[in-house]
């Protein structure tokens, strides 16, 4: 079941129950997700659903971070709250150890030799590890290996 297709399901039961709190949630990111697929007339693959569910994640995560400098601890809570239920879509992180091997795995199947090929490694390993890696992280270790 795709993530689309499980908030869906999680509105109506949380419609039917009266949980306001996840039914907040859920209707944010399912007007995140609907909002993408209007801009670019075309229904988002998993792949791309879970890069966005990251990327929510990413903005509270920052969120976060500016309330408690800012003395907000109520606003920090609301967030923190945010990111605890979508961090549920996302699937287990690989370790480091499993990420450089498939970082590895992925130069050596497209045979990239120069910085020129960064991208394609890059396109590669965003389309395969989606939600679990640290694209930060690859992305170093892409540019290290390349160099």
């Amino acid at each position: 079941m795709s993530i689309k297709s499980t908030l869906i399901a999680l509105q109506t039961k949380s419609l039917k129950s009266g949980d306001k709190e996840t039914l907040r949630v859920v209707r944010m990111a399912l007007a995140e997700i609907k909002q993408i697929e209007v801009d670019t007339r075309e229904e988002l693959t998993e792949a791309k659903q879970l890069s966005l569910i990251e990327k929510m994640v990413k903005q509270r995560n920052e969120s976060v971070k500016a309330f408690q400098e800012g003395g907000r601890e109520d606003l920090a809570s609301i967030e923190i709250s945010e990111i605890k239920f979508l961090e549920k879509f996302l699937p287990e992180k690989l370790s480091t150890e499993e990420t450089d091997k498939m970082i590895a795995g992925a130069i050596a199947e497209l045979d990239a030799k120069v910085m020129a090929d960064m991208g394609k490694v890059m396109a590669y390993l965003k389309d395969k590890a989606a939600g679990q890696v640290d694209m930060g992280y690859v992305s170093q270790k892409v540019r290290e290996s390349l160099s």
